[in-house]
């Protein structure tokens, strides 16, 4: 959907903590777009938590700027 700001899911856990996630089900690596686009959602919507779910991988820049906006991932698990 458009005008999520970036958040398709947004949630609470049983702490109390304010989650956004941004979920991506692509054929492809996720890159740099899906991280800023979480970063985005969780200070419009001041949460304390924020994450990227993907059916693939994300890419290593993805994942160094995941890293300094301490955002969670959830990647494909490699065998």
């Amino acid at each position: 959907a458009s005008n999520d700001y970036g958040a398709d899911l947004i949630a609470k856990d049983k702490h109390g903590d304010i989650w956004v996630f941004q979920c991506k089900r692509y054929s492809s690596s996720v890159g740099n777009s899906a991280v800023q686009e979480v970063v985005a959602a969780k200070a419009h919507y001041k949460a304390t938590k924020a994450a990227v779910m993907t059916n693939n991988k994300l890419t290593r820049n993805a994942k160094r700027l995941a890293m300094e906006n301490e955002i969670e991932l959830f990647e494909m698990i490699e065998d």
